[in-house]
């Protein structure tokens, strides 16, 4: 099992087990949550690497750091006020944010380069000739597994060498 789908069940357990403080609202969490849970000591409960991946998956959530504001009430596993969110969370919250927007734009951005290469070697391609190599195209790792496939198969099936 990948890890994407571990921290998925990791979140779903969490969500049955503690809907008030794990639900769609993403309300600011007690700092050290992780041990609070831990010390439940509730059967079926995932290992400490799990619960903190699913944590971090779900903290680093741009909903969650958006509702990051000082003085906003942190909530314990009952879903019962557990101290504040201070200036520091939130100014660490905002710099998160503007990370994610660079990361973002600069995805979209290498992935219309990505694209637009497929496409003009696509247009090359004559589908009626056998390909006679296979040319390797570097489609960059941060483009989703999805959209890489796509495009650097249609890459490679089309370019000549």
């Amino acid at each position: 099992m990948d890890q994407k789908s571990q921290v998925q069940l990791t979140l779903d357990w969490l969500f049955k087990e503690y809907p008030l403080a794990f639900n769609a609202e993403r309300k600011q969490l007690k700092i050290g949550i992780l041990h609070d849970i831990l010390a439940q000591a509730i059967t079926g409960v995932p290992s400490k690497n799990k619960l903190n991946a699913a944590l971090k998956y779900y903290t680093g959530a741009f909903l969650y750091k958006k509702a990051s504001v000082a003085g906003a009430t942190r909530i314990n596993l009952f879903g019962q006020e557990s101290g504040v969110v201070s200036a520091h969370h939130e100014n660490f919250a905002k710099f998160s944010i503007k990370e994610l927007d660079k990361k973002s734009a600069l995805h979209s951005i290498e992935l219309k380069k990505a694209k637009a290469i497929a496409f003009s070697a696509s247009k090359k391609c004559k589908p009626k000739h056998k390909i006679s190599r296979y040319v390797h195209v570097e489609i960059p790792a941060y483009i989703p597994i999805a959209d890489r496939s796509r495009t650097s198969t249609r890459a490679i099936m089309c370019l000549k060498k």
